[in-house]
């Protein structure tokens, strides 16, 4: 619809003016319209980035296992060393040579020992 155009009957006025309206129309729905291949590419790169965000915690948390792991071995190493130092020093025998060396303690003699009745 050109502006310097005179318009010659009210049809032709109405005519052009829907026409307009339609035009208007049509270009409001040509820009508003998305791509679907944007869409699926959107979908696509969001499917992506959160599977990579699961793989990085996934990953997080197996370090955590295997330092978690490495941590218990030790501790069970150590208890197993603190068993057996316990089951050393509670030897009777560990405790006689122990008593004499560092002691010096020694067996009563026969002279030593008082017998007392309790009749």
């Amino acid at each position: 619809m050109n502006n310097g155009e005179k318009i010659r009957s009210l049809q032709e006025y109405k005519n052009r003016k829907k026409n307009k309206i339609y035009r208007e129309k049509n270009s409001k729905k040509k820009r508003k319209s998305i791509n679907p291949i944007k869409i699926g590419l959107f979908i696509i790169v969001g499917i992506v980035l959160s599977l990579m965000c699961r793989y990085a915690i996934i990953s997080t948390l197996k370090y955590e296992i295997h330092a978690l792991n490495r941590e218990l071995r030790e501790i069970e190493n150590k208890k197993r060393e603190l068993h057996l130092n316990l089951e050393r020093l509670s030897n009777s025998g560990y405790i006689e040579r122990e008593a004499k060396k560092r002691l010096n303690m020694n067996y009563p003699d026969d002279e030593q020992i008082v017998y007392i009745n309790v009749d």
